[in-house]
């Protein structure tokens, strides 16, 4: 699966989403833990966030996601 990853402003939940479901002008989201949308426009992240995020909740996310998203950022 193309992937890629999309952070929850409400709830911070990190979620792995088929890169093939967001169009490139973005679309509207749902959190599928607090229920909250917003219109994702592509790079929903940032590294310092994730970073917090992963010391928070290291269980909740993959060890090597921040890899993985500066790999996608590479390949763009």
């Amino acid at each position: 699966m193309n992937s890629l990853y999309i952070t929850c402003p409400k709830c911070e939940k990190i979620f792995e989403v088929d890169k093939d479901l967001i169009p490139g002008l973005g679309r509207d989201v749902e959190c599928g833990s607090c229920h909250h949308i917003w219109f994702y426009k592509g790079k929903d992240y940032d590294l310092d966030r994730l970073n917090r995020i992963l010391e928070n909740y290291p269980s909740e996310v993959p060890k090597d996601v921040e890899s993985l998203i500066l790999d996608a950022e590479k390949n763009q």
